[in-house]
């Protein structure tokens, strides 16, 4: 990353108007980005789930039968994030502004981008009872005749 930064994007703190056509932009003309990570990111999560059913069946005659169902959905509670952004927009280059009676050219100060969530998780797979959302247990009875 430092090796891209020092070799390929225009300076940080440079305006993207001033920044000439060649190897600091790409194909279509957009100015190449600085990039920041942050100290912590992913560019993923698997899904993970463990669940679990247990059943136990007691014959109360010879033609009627009692089950006994415990079953649990993500029983080692594990997150299951999504939403991972990929885009490496961390610092908000400068805009430079012209005044068009004097010509003077006005320069605002750069900036960290409040929106900035590459390799941030921004939800969860499954939020619903059941395999992959959060913990959950169901207790059932099934006779059968």
């Amino acid at each position: 990353m430092d090796t891209y930064n020092s070799s390929v994007p225009a300076p940080k703190d440079t305006p993207a108007v001033l920044i000439p056509k060649g190897p600091q932009r790409d194909s279509v003309g957009t100015v190449l980005p600085y990039i920041v990570l942050p100290e912590k990111f992913s560019t993923g999560d698997s899904f993970l789930t463990h669940d679990l059913r247990l059943t136990r069946t007691f014959s109360i005659t010879e033609r009627i039968k009692l089950n006994l169902i415990g079953e649990g959905f993500n029983i080692f509670n594990i997150a299951n994030l999504t939403g991972f952004s990929g885009t490496l927009n961390a610092y908000v280059r400068p805009t430079a502004t012209r005044n068009a009676t004097t010509g003077v050219v006005t320069i605002t100060a750069p900036g960290r981008n409040p929106d900035f969530t590459f390799g941030q998780p921004t939800g969860r797979v499954n939020a619903v009872f059941g395999s992959g959302g959060p913990r959950a247990f169901q207790l059932a009875a099934r006779i059968s005749f």
